[in-house]
């Protein structure tokens, strides 16, 4: 008798394994079985329509399939394959195969291996699909998350993406970059007397002229409504002036023609921003242009104003870009570390797990709190590496303490990120005890901003064993429909409505209709900032599930779970 599971390759196995494999399968899917001993591959009929091959051939071998497979891909499918034998489960996997003209077609491979009692590859059994149509359709999304669908131009989705990148690249090599927003002058005239297809063919029109600009790095865009703007990723006030005045120019050379209608005239006015001198975080840099353009209007419109910061703002900038260059310098010599806060539960206040907060020296032997970092962090776009270093020493101390789980929050444009999201993947794959003690929290502002990109985000750390907190619960306008489609695991409720609760009846009562919401969802909670006795007996009796706050526990550098270990902090 043979120690193999289902699927080995005995007399009369093989038949049967294919037969079940291929009453599986949809229209153009196939069936295979590959015998590892003989490398005896055998497949389902359909193989002629999905690669090619000769009608009537159902045989062939492992080493032909592998050949034909895009060597970029090959690492891929091998490493599915290895995990899946060495957890003996289904394996999963998507690659590049040549179909018999030369050409590459898509694939998705479902199997499953068989093993032996040492855990050597007996066979495998799978289901090949063709996904180039959804590869396509991928692409038609992801066209359309980035550019505008009336101009072509990039929207503004892309531009805050583009904008971050080039403000990183400003600060890591010291160069500057500018940005102008550009708003048609009296579009809403045209509107309101011709319509609204006529001002769409005046958008057009504009975008057409705005993408004639010449100039090395520029990206052009439609924000939304009658406003357009444009990136250079390095530019000085001349260069701005520049690409400004050629905006003007574009707008008074010639009428924009509108179909069964006279001929508008369109001007603009024009705002613009050097940064990172003016604008540290894309936001920032899209504001402060938007206020410029508003006074180039102001001015009587057909102009262009550059923004000018008070001394008070220059201030504020300076101490921002100080403390960006040390979370920088921290990151860069891995002399961050991590603070650790306990969630406990209400009744018997056992951690259930730590909250990891980020801690980076200030040069003078203290350590500077998020509180204190973050508004510089958010300003300058740092986010995302932030997150990949908390992130990294997160897993290094789940992988050591596989008694403790962890909490780390993340921001929006982390959120956003999908290489992100794939390098966490990547780290994690191998790793489904650590993954399952690791909690991705999001804010909930965050999460309603883009509900679709909040989905797929927590969808894919939920993928990888991940649960997800939805962090400051209340601070934002969730409806019930909205969280459910969220599917996180936990609701962190902001910690505004925890302080003074005991006196605070508004409070109690909203509080009460937040627990009433997670209880609908079959969802814990978490009360944040709990400080007082009064406080943590009001959230006990309410039916709140776990407790955090300085009243509970304060963040340490130093839990009791590191002492005496081998990761006694978590830098470098």
């Amino acid at each position: 008798m043979s120690d193999a599971g289902p699927g080995a390759s005995d007399d009369g196995q093989e038949p049967l394994i294919l037969d079940a494999f291929t009453a599986l399968t949809s229209a153009g899917d196939i069936a295979y079985f590959w015998e590892v001993s003989s490398d005896r591959l055998v497949w389902s009929p359909g193989g002629e329509n999905l690669l090619g091959w000769t009608r009537g051939v159902n045989e062939g071998s492992g080493k032909e399939l592998e050949s034909r497979i895009n060597a970029e891909d090959r690492p891929l499918r091998i490493k599915a394959l290895h995990r899946a034998i060495a957890h003996r489960d289904t394996y999963d996997c998507e690659y590049r195969i040549r179909h018999e003209r030369g050409y590459f077609v898509s694939v998705h491979d479902r199997g499953t291996p068989t093993v032996d009692t040492d855990g050597n590859l007996i066979s495998l059994a799978g289901v090949l699909r063709r996904v180039d149509e959804r590869h396509a359709y991928q692409a038609q999304l992801e066209q359309l998350a980035s550019y505008d669908e009336l101009t072509g131009l990039l929207n503004r989705r892309h531009v805050m993406e583009v904008l971050n990148q080039s403000l990183v690249n400003s600060l890591r090599y010291g160069l500057t970059g500018g940005y102008v927003s550009i708003g048609i002058d009296k579009l809403a005239v045209i509107n309101e007397v011709y319509g609204y297809e006529a001002a769409d063919q005046v958008l057009m029109q504009v975008g057409k002229r705005l993408a004639q600009i010449e100039g090395a790095g520029l990206h052009v865009a439609r924000m939304g409504g009658d406003v357009f703007g444009i990136v250079m990723t390095r530019s000085d006030d001349g260069k701005l002036q520049a690409v400004a005045d050629q905006a003007l120019k574009l707008m008074r050379d010639a009428p924009i023609d509108i179909p069964e209608h006279e001929p508008f005239t369109a001007t603009c006015s024009i705002g613009g921003v050097i940064f990172p001198d003016q604008g540290g975080s894309p936001q920032e840099v899209i504001n402060m242009a938007e206020s410029a353009m508003q006074e180039a209007k102001r001015a009587g419109r057909d102009a262009y104003r550059r923004y000018q910061l008070n001394e008070e703002q220059r201030a504020a900038q300076r101490y921002s870009l100080a403390m960006a260059e040390t979370v920088k310098n921290a990151l860069t010599k891995r002399q961050a570390s991590l603070a650790y806060q306990p969630v406990v539960t209400t009744d018997g206040h056992e951690v259930v797990f730590y909250e990891a907060l980020l801690r980076i020296p200030d040069g003078r032997g203290n350590w500077l709190t998020a509180g204190q970092i973050m508004p510089a962090i958010e300003r300058l776009g740092l986010g995302r590496s932030v997150d990949r270093y908390a992130i990294d020493q997160a897993i290094r101390v789940l992988e050591a303490h596989p008694e403790v789980s962890l909490s780390i929050n993340v921001s929006s444009l982390t959120v956003a990120d999908r290489a992100w999201t794939r390098s966490v993947a990547v780290d994690l794959q191998d790793l489904p005890d650590v993954a399952k003690r690791l909690i991705i929290e999001i804010t909930e502002t965050v999460a309603i901003e883009d509900l679709v990109e909040a989905q797929r985000f927590i969808g894919s750390m939920r993928d990888l064993g991940c649960r997800v907190a939805l962090d400051d619960f209340g601070a934002g306008y969730t409806s019930f429909g909205q969280l459910r489609a969220l599917t996180i695991d936990l609701l962190k409720i902001d910690g505004s409505f925890i302080q003074g609760l005991s006196e605070n009846q508004d409070n109690r009562l909203f509080v009460q209709t937040l627990l009433h919401l997670a209880a609908g969802l079959g969802v814990p909670t978490v009360a944040e900032f709990v400080e007082t006795k009064a406080e943590e007996d009001v959230l006990a009796s309410a039916g709140v599930d776990y407790l955090q706050g300085y009243g509970i526990g304060e963040p340490s550098m130093t839990p009791d779970f590191l002492k005496d270990s081998p990761v006694k902090r978590t830098a470098g």
